[in-house]
């Protein structure tokens, strides 16, 4: 194996930086060569109070890590010919169904789920946290009184109600409950003795607690378990990233056992759960012609591609996100590398993606030889277009941070959104780059707005907005936006202007206020770890509106409903009272 000690002193120095920086408090990091544990260890604190430092034994919620453990247990029942990919939803699970408006729609099959493409809802917040094992269950129930978002492959809108159905899936197809599948067929092969979906005795005692800033929070279960309700540590982890190495590898002996594992019986092996052919199937894109993708590329839950490791070939990954607690895995096939990072921290994600990128960076220029190039998403030089060309760009589109409007100028474009006035030089790839004014007047080459740049594009004949911006070390590029035509908003809608607060106790969405506005109705909200919204409702009828934009949390349905004989507001399965206009 490589010498690693000198990524280990600059990586722990960055870790030192990104921490203090960021107010986090715990983290652990292991990096995998192949099959070795080229380097695993604590940072920070698991508990402050007590003076109970971060090792790479300290368990941490995983997040949507767990994600790939589903599917990992999906694939198995498929390599069983227990399960089709492609079949519908309903062929095991005959109770699902959801609301619609799109009648002509494909089915929602089981790869729809796996890929994002489903069009489901992205959440269900009533009840987010709950210790009830068997809480998940009540997707089903969610599902049959709301409305899908998208019609199945339109594009890829992140879904926890996805995994939710596919964690469902598995217990009716095995017969097990989804937590006792996971422990005989992934954890207890790969010796992840660790890791379990319960906070066990051992586990609990091992818990890094969560932390909000430095200060101590309390943090319940998830109850969505196969999306995000993983418990494990990154001594654990590092055995699942050596079994897609071994696939990966695809050894010429077709051997079921891998070398360099941590058994509890003092052996080194643990048992390949997955075939190689299975792991290439999950790792390979499964989108590669969905234009409003962009950047969104996904295999069967695996994300595929991240721009700082372009150099590195395929790169796939997931991260996690709970209320308090972030993760990040990745891996890169082609080289055999891995990294995982945990962190008990609600502002780690940038810490877990930037220390990700770089360890893999420096390891893979150690083993490889290998440098990161030029960036292929480098700003390019202007260009100018005819006006019958540019002519189609104008007008107003709804994202869910409000409406972005583009007019156009004597030479060029101009945009304002979130309050702010851009002009818009546009490049030879098609895309535009946003450049703040000077006093309002004069367009300033410098300094820019982190590259920040829109993209107008049509597609079947609807105008679409796409958005391409630095995140972390990452350029990434998505579908944020539709055209938009202002309607007349119906008084009944209008009439319900004011600010609403929930019933339920949450910890994501507490009030907002319902905004009527130069005939646009929108709601002004702050949503804990996404930021400040504001969702556009183009109402469909007395009782339901659409939130306008495109995806995640965009075109879901927003309801008026009577609770115990008062109307109120449902919003991402949340219901708020009004309090006041």
């Amino acid at each position: 194996m490589p010498d690693y000690s000198a990524l280990k002193k600059n990586i722990s120095k960055l870790i030192a930086e990104q921490m203090r920086r960021n107010q986090v408090t715990g983290l652990s990091i292991a990096l995998v060569d192949d099959q070795e544990v080229a380097w695993a260890e604590g940072f920070g604190y698991a508990n402050r109070r007590r003076r109970v430092l971060v090792t790479a034994d300290t368990v941490f919620r995983a997040g949507s890590i767990t994600k790939l453990f589903t599917a990992a247990a999906i694939m198995q029942l498929v390599e069983r010919g227990r399960i089709d990919l492609d079949a519908p939803v309903q062929q095991y699970l005959p109770e699902f169904s959801v609301r619609t408006r799109f009648h002509q729609a494909v089915p929602i099959t089981v790869r729809s789920l796996m890929t994002h493409h489903s069009g489901l809802p992205s959440d269900n917040f009533k009840d987010y946290l709950n210790e009830d094992s068997e809480a998940f269950h009540s997707a089903i129930d969610y599902l049959r009184e709301h409305h899908a978002a998208f019609p199945p492959d339109y594009l890829f809108s992140y879904s926890n109600l996805n995994a939710s159905l596919l964690g469902m899936i598995v217990e009716r197809v095995s017969g097990e409950t989804f937590r006792n599948y996971l422990a005989d067929h992934i954890l207890k092969p790969l010796k992840m003795a660790r890791t379990d979906l319960k906070l066990t005795g051992e586990i609990y005692r091992l818990l890094a607690r969560p932390y909000h800033r430095g200060r101590f929070e309390t943090e319940l279960p998830l109850r969505d378990l196969p999306a995000g309700g993983l418990y494990s540590n990154v001594v654990d982890l590092a055995n699942f990233i050596k079994m897609v190495h071994r696939g990966a590898r695809q050894n010429p002996e077709g051997t079921r056992q891998v070398t360099g594992g941590c058994g509890e019986d003092g052996s080194s092996e643990f048992r390949q759960i997955l075939r190689p052919e299975t792991l290439e199937q999950m790792l390979t894109v499964q989108n590669p012609d969905n234009y409003l993708d962009f950047d969104m590329r996904v295999g069967l839950s695996w994300m595929i591609g991240r721009s700082s490791l372009d150099h590195a070939g395929k790169v796939c990954w997931h991260d996690g996100g709970t209320i308090h607690y972030n993760s990040m895995l990745v891996i890169l096939p082609e080289h055999l590398l891995g990294v995982v990072i945990l962190s008990n921290s609600d502002t780690g994600y940038p810490v877990v993606s930037r220390v990700a990128d770089e360890t893999l960076r420096m390891a893979l220029e150690i083993k490889s030889a290998l440098k990161p190039g030029r960036s292929q998403m480098q700003i390019g030089a202007t260009a100018q277009f005819p006006d019958f060309k540019i002519s189609k760009f104008a007008g107003e589109f709804a994202t869910l941070w409000g409406l972005v409007a583009v007019s156009k100028l004597t030479s060029g474009f101009r945009a304002q959104l979130m309050g702010k006035d851009f002009a818009m030089p546009r490049h030879l790839d098609g895309w535009f780059e946003l450049r703040p004014f000077l006093l309002g007047m004069l367009p300033l080459a410098a300094p820019r707005t982190g590259g920040l740049r829109l993209l107008i594009d049509y597609v079947d004949n609807e105008k679409i907005l796409a958005l391409e911006q630095q995140v972390g070390l990452n350029r990434l590029r998505a579908a944020v936006g539709r055209g938009y035509q202002r309607n007349l908003i119906p008084p009944v809608w209008s009439d319900r202007a004011g600010r609403y607060r929930a019933i339920d106790k949450n910890p994501i969405l507490q009030e907002f206020s319902l905004v009527f506005n130069k005939g646009l109705l929108y709601i002004d909200a702050t949503v804990r770890k996404i930021g400040k919204l504001k969702l556009i409702i183009e109402p469909v009828s007395k009782s339901e509106g659409i939130i306008a934009g495109l995806g995640r949390f965009a075109r879901e349905t927003v309801y008026c409903r009577e609770i115990e004989g008062e109307a109120m507001l449902e919003i991402y399965g949340l219901s708020f009272k009004r309090l006041g206009r």
